[in-house]
């Protein structure tokens, strides 16, 4: 949402395209890509112009996760132009694809997850891998009761 402040009212929009995009003072971005500019202008002949970037960036799902070590989890990238890189801080993730599945690492960690598309726009996910509960008589405490 574009705010404006300030000036004379009443306001009126201006945009250099998509003019039909302006219904009862609200703009409202096209779906095309691109970048675009809007215009308020006040009844005192102000004016005040934004700049929109519509853009197509990658989006990681899911954006956070929790494994046990070891663990593995898929993620998926929609967005953005293919093809993708993929990396992780640790453990294991393949270098490419939609769809990947990422292998936590055999240590405690917060690992970033991240994709970045073939016009290096990024994203990130956060993953945090957890030492597994584990208990077996030698290390509990036993008291006659």
């Amino acid at each position: 949402m574009m705010m404006f402040s300030g000036g004379s009212s009443p306001y009126a929009l201006v945009a250099t395209q998509h003019k039909d995009d302006i219904i009862d003072g609200n703009y409202t971005a096209p779906d095309e890509l691109g970048v675009y500019t809007l215009t308020a202008n006040d009844s005192s002949g102000n004016s005040v112009s934004a700049t929109i970037t519509v853009a197509n960036v990658p989006v990681i799902t899911p954006a956070m996760g929790w494994l046990d070590q070891s663990a593995k989890m898929q993620f998926n990238v929609v967005g953005g132009k293919p093809p993708y890189a993929w990396a992780a801080t640790a453990g294991y993730v393949p270098t490419s694809g939609e769809k990947v599945t990422y292998t936590a690492p055999r240590v405690s960690n917060e690992v970033t997850v991240t994709v970045t598309d073939n016009l290096n726009q990024k994203s990130t996910a956060v993953v945090y891998v957890d030492l597994p509960l584990k208990a077996d008589r030698e290390n509990i405490p036993l008291e006659p009761g």
